[in-house]
C-alpha cells in the first residue's frame, strides 16, 4: 500500500517554514498526496518546488489522491490567479515526503495562542478490532484544553492544541460536542458522528473558538480484525487443537508435558519445532492423544521435566502411538 499524506489548511493568513525530517522513513517510494482546504472564503492555487500542484482549489473540498516521489517539497499556497513570479505566497513550507509504508496528515492550523503553524501526524491505519470502529480526534483550533463529550460522556479529556487522541468504539451515530476542559456548557455541537465497524474516522477541530471555528471529517476503511477461539472441551483436547492449527502437516518432534500443573508446558513454549501435548503423569494415554501423536508422526516425543512429571510409562506409551 502506498502511503497517503493529507495537508488540512485551516484559516491561515501566513505560517513558518518548518520540516518533517523526524518522521520515520523506510523503504524507497512515493506517496500519495490528499489536500484538504479548510481557509474559509478564499480560493487558491497550490505549488510544489515552483511546480503548479492545484489550481483554483476551493475551501471545504479534498482532492483525490496527488502522487509525490519521496523527497522534499516548498509548498506554497497563493491566492488564486495570483502570479507566483511577483506575488507573496499566503503559505510557505518546506515538507520532507517520506517514504515506505506511512499515512500521514499534514495540518496547517492555529495554535491555542492564534500562532499559525504546521502539525504532521502519522494516522494508525490498522484494523480495528471485531465490532469496533476507529474515531481520532485532533485539537488543532485557537482554542485552551477541551473535552471530546459523546452522549454528555468525556470521550476524550482535557486534549490540548496540537495533541491527538484515539480510541475504538462500538459502531454507531454518536452525539458528540466539544466542552472547555472540565466546563459542563458546549462550545461547539452537538453534531452526530457516524462511526462504522472497520472504518478509522478522523477530526479535526479547526478555526478560532466564537468565530468560524468548526471540525473537518474524512474515514478511511481500515477493515476489522478477524476474531476466533480455539478451544476443546477441556486443557488436553485444547492443546491437540493448537498442534492441529500450528502444525497441520505433522511434526517431527512432539513434547509432552503433564496436564495438572503448567509449569513445564508454559516454559516449554519457548521450542517451536514442535507441538506441546499435555498428558496426565502416570496412567492411561488418553485417546484423543494417541490419536494425534498417529497424526503428527514425529520421529522423537520427549517429555518435558522428569519422572515425577511424566512417568516412564506414560512416555513409553506416547512413543509407541507415534
Amino acid at each position: 500500500m502506498r502511503p497517503r499524506i493529507s495537508v488540512v489548511a485551516a484559516a491561515v493568513a501566513a505560517v513558518t517554514a518548518t520540516t518533517l525530517a523526524t518522521l520515520p522513513a523506510s523503504a524507497a517510494g512515493g506517496s500519495d498526496v490528499h489536500v484538504v482546504h479548510g481557509i474559509p472564503g478564499v480560493t487558491v492555487d497550490v505549488y510544489a518546488n515552483d511546480g503548479l500542484l492545484l489550481e483554483d482549489f476551493a475551501p471545504g473540498t479534498r482532492t483525490d489522491a496527488v502522487p509525490l516521489d519521496a523527497g522534499d517539497y516548498v509548498i506554497e499556497v497563493f491566492a488564486a490567479n495570483a502570479d507566483p513570479d511577483a506575488d507573496t505566497a499566503v503559505i510557505t513550507q518546506t515538507v520532507a515526503v517520506p517514504a515506505g509504508d506511512l499515512d500521514i496528515d499534514l495540518v496547517a492550523h492555529y495554535a491555542a495562542d492564534g500562532t499559525p503553524g504546521l502539525s504532521a501526524f502519522v494516522n494508525d491505519l490498522s484494523t480495528t478490532g471485531d465490532d469496533r470502529g476507529r474515531v481520532v480526534v485532533h485539537h488543532t483550533a485557537e482554542a485552551p484544553a477541551v473535552d471530546v463529550r459523546a452522549g454528555g460522556a468525556v470521550l476524550f479529556g482535557n486534549l490540548a492544541n496540537p495533541d491527538e487522541a484515539a480510541g475504538e468504539v462500538p459502531p454507531a451515530t454518536y452525539s458528540v460536542d466539544i466542552a472547555a476542559a472540565g466546563a459542563a456548557d458546549a462550545v461547539f455541537g452537538p453534531i452526530d458522528l457516524v462511526v462504522a465497524e472497520g472504518v478509522e474516522t478522523t477530526v479535526y477541530a479547526v478555526g478560532t473558538l466564537g468565530d468560524d471555528f468548526g471540525v473537518l471529517a474524512f474515514t478511511s476503511d481500515v477493515g476489522a480484525r478477524e476474531t476466533s477461539r480455539l478451544a476443546g472441551d477441556n486443557r488436553i483436547l485444547t492443546a491437540i487443537e493448537i498442534a492441529q492449527r500450528a502444525f497441520p502437516d505433522g511434526a517431527d518432534v512432539v513434547y509432552l508435558a503433564r496436564s495438572d500443573i503448567f509449569v513445564d508446558a508454559v516454559a516449554g513454549g519457548v521450542l517451536t519445532d514442535g507441538p506441546i501435548l499435555l498428558v496426565p503423569t502416570c496412567g492411561d494415554l488418553p485417546e484423543a492423544v494417541a490419536t494425534e501423536l498417529g497424526r503428527l508422526d514425529p520421529d522423537e516425543v520427549i517429555a518435558l521435566g522428569g519422572g515425577a512429571a511424566i512417568c516412564d510409562a506414560m512416555l513409553a506409551a506416547a512413543g509407541a502411538a507415534s
